[in-house]
C-alpha cells in the first residue's frame, strides 16, 4: 500500500471542508439579510410596528404643535401595508410598500387635520411627508408640507406589542372646542 505524501493529505481535507465552508457562509449571509417591512419585507425592523403617544407634557410623550388636543391619544403604524397616522383631530396614510435606511422612512401620503370639536371626516385632503426616526428611547415622526414646513412632530416613546389592538383616538367632535387651530 502506498501513502499519500502529507502536502496531498492536507489537500484532501480542505477540499473536502470546501463545500461546508460555503454552506456555512450563504447561511450566514442569509441570516444577515433578512428583511422587515421597513425594506419591503415582512419581517421586523428598528420602526416597523405599532406605537402610543398621549398628548401631555410628562416624559417621552407627545411634543407637537400648537392646537393639538391635550386629552387625545396618537396611533402610529408601519406596517407590510402602509403608514398610518391617527389622532383624533388629525390623520396621515399612506397605503403600500416603504424603506427604511439607517433607521429613517420617509413616505409622502394624504393629511387631514381639522380645529378640536371639527370633523376630521369631512375636511379635504392635503398631500404631505411623513418621517419616522427610530432613537433608543422610540420613534421621533414629523408630518411636513409640501414646502418642508412642519405640521406637526410626536415623540413615540410605547411601542404596542405585537398583535395588540389598541383603542382608537376619540372623535375629533366628541372634544370641546378649542380656540387654537390646527395647522394644515
Amino acid at each position: 500500500m502506498n501513502l499519500l505524501p502529507e502536502p496531498l493529505v492536507r489537500l484532501g481535507w480542505r477540499a473536502a471542508a470546501a463545500p461546508r465552508r460555503l454552506a456555512l457562509a450563504c447561511m450566514l449571509a442569509l441570516l444577515t439579510t433578512a428583511c422587515g417591512p421597513g425594506s419591503g419585507g415582512t419581517g421586523v425592523g428598528p420602526i416597523a410596528g405599532a406605537y402610543l403617544s398621549f398628548a401631555s407634557s410628562s416624559g417621552n410623550s407627545l411634543a407637537a404643535t400648537v392646537g393639538l388636543p391635550a386629552n387625545s391619544s396618537f396611533l402610529a403604524s408601519f406596517d407590510d401595508k402602509g403608514v398610518h397616522l391617527l389622532g383624533s383631530c388629525l390623520a396621515f396614510s399612506f397605503d403600500g410598500a416603504w424603506t427604511e435606511t439607517d433607521g429613517e422612512a420617509r413616505v409622502s401620503g394624504s393629511y387631514r387635520a381639522v380645529p378640536v370639536g371639527g370633523d376630521l371626516a369631512s375636511t379635504s385632503s392635503v398631500t404631505a411627508t411623513l418621517v419616522a426616526r427610530a432613537h433608543a428611547g422610540g420613534l421621533w415622526v414629523s408630518v411636513l408640507d409640501t414646502k418642508g414646513s412642519t405640521l406637526a412632530r410626536f415623540d413615540f416613546a410605547t411601542r404596542l406589542a405585537e398583535g395588540s389592538h389598541p383603542t382608537p383616538p376619540p372623535p375629533c367632535t366628541t372634544l370641546p372646542a378649542s380656540p387654537n387651530p390646527l395647522p394644515g
